[in-house]
């Protein structure tokens, strides 16, 4: 089984990343490849669709375990991913 890290907070997130790693900041654990590579597309969606910039643009993440991905926007309209 080929395998990746996940990374939490994310590496493209002010809060991830290898300095917040470096300070225990940041939890990876490995996960199957394919896995890793469908949830990195889903977060690529989801920057694409909302035109979240990490930098200075806050948004909240929830885990909802068992459910699809889905984001609420800043005008409350839900969109599945």
């Amino acid at each position: 089984m080929s395998a990746v890290y996940d990374e939490h907070s994310y590496g493209s997130a002010p809060q991830g990343g290898d300095i917040n790693y470096l300070f225990d900041g940041v939890s990876l654990r490995l996960v199957p490849r394919a896995e890793g590579l469908k949830q990195g597309g889903l977060l690529s969606k989801f920057y694409s669709a909302t035109k979240v910039n990490t930098i200075g643009k806050p948004f909240l993440n929830l885990a909802v375990p068992y459910a699809p991905g889905f984001y609420i926007d800043k005008y409350g309209k839900a969109s599945w991913l």
